[in-house]
């Protein structure tokens, strides 16, 4: 069990807040942000990339920079002719990524991209390519 003056929360192995009490005198209340750990100095994005980006070998490109620098997510065709992106990270390896997307191989001509932030998928281990 865990006190401070946030109030008391017990945590699971794994490190994510499971119970939490507030605190007895309560002041207003935070929001608890609770990352599992490894996962504190990690950020994940979500990103489209319009031009021509289908047919020249964007996304195994972009797989093969993100398992190269340590980038997990998966990275997809959309119907619309865009190439969709989800991937975490260490935000310095995300920054790479992103202008390694915004260039894209050789055989690509990027028109435009859009990069948002995105909710951080412990689960997501690998760098994958999705069909």
């Amino acid at each position: 069990m865990l006190e401070g003056k946030e109030g008391r929360f017990r945590e699971s192995w794994v490190g994510i807040a499971v119970e939490w009490e507030p605190p007895s005198n309560p002041s207003p209340l935070r929001a608890l942000i609770c990352k599992p750990w490894g996962m504190a100095d990690q950020k994940a994005i979500s990103a489209t990339i319009t031009g021509r980006v289908q047919g020249v070998g964007f996304r195994f490109a972009a797989a093969r920079f993100a398992r190269d620098h340590g980038v997990t997510g998966w990275v997809r065709n959309a119907a619309r002719g865009t190439v969709e992106v989800w991937a975490q990270g260490d935000e310095a390896t995300l920054d790479q990524f992103v202008v390694f997307l915004r260039q894209g191989p050789r055989a690509a001509n990027v028109k435009g991209m859009t990069v948002l932030p995105a909710t951080l998928n412990p689960g997501i281990e690998a760098f994958n390519v999705r069909y």
